[in-house]
């Protein structure tokens, strides 16, 4: 029963595609006798990997930083870590292929702060990277640490040639608990 299950959702998935006409597409699937064109969303859109996150990076004031190379990110990775004992390793980024992005909020009062990048487009026409941060603030009924804390992220992104990146503030969420 499984397998027809999957089977039918194949053809119902492979039907609606058919069923949809997309003229202009990146993609090519071949359904049995029909080819399909497939367009590709957010072809703009450019990966995104968080390397690190947390609470505690030692910094007062709240910042947006672009890192496209080694020594810029040895410097930093020492300024987020300097609250500790031993400084972990810092990951191997490959500053041909990737463009670091650092944000954090600065001190926050309680703990239940969290930011982090949701996304990153490249605009062509205006030759930017549109890199969108997002802040998580606690409800009012959640339960939060009373202590100071210092959220931050910190992510690579695809490099973009002589584009320059900036930073996109989304709207703060509050989140429930």
């Amino acid at each position: 029963m499984t397998g027809s299950l999957q089977w039918f959702s194949a053809l119902l998935v492979l039907g609606l595609l058919w069923a949809c006409d997309v003229e202009t597409g990146d993609e090519v699937i071949e359904a049995g006798t029909e080819t399909l064109a497939v367009e590709k969303l957010m072809q703009d859109d450019l990966a995104v990997e968080a390397l690190e996150a947390g609470q505690m990076a030692p910094l007062e004031e709240s910042q947006r930083r672009v890192v496209r190379e080694s020594a810029e990110f040895a410097a930093l990775w020492e300024e987020m870590h300097a609250h500790r004992s031993t400084i972990p390793e810092r990951p191997s980024v490959d500053f041909e292929e990737k463009v670091l992005v650092f944000a954090s909020l600065g001190q926050r009062s309680t703990g239940g702060y969290r930011v982090e990048v949701t996304g990153a487009r490249y605009d062509e026409a205006e030759a930017t990277v549109e890199v969108a941060i997002r802040e998580t603030r606690p409800g009012p009924t959640c339960a939060v640490t009373q202590a100071l804390t210092h959220p931050f992220v910190l992510a690579s992104v695809e490099a973009v040639a002589d584009a320059e990146y900036v930073f996109v503030e989304e709207e703060p969420v509050v989140e429930e608990c």
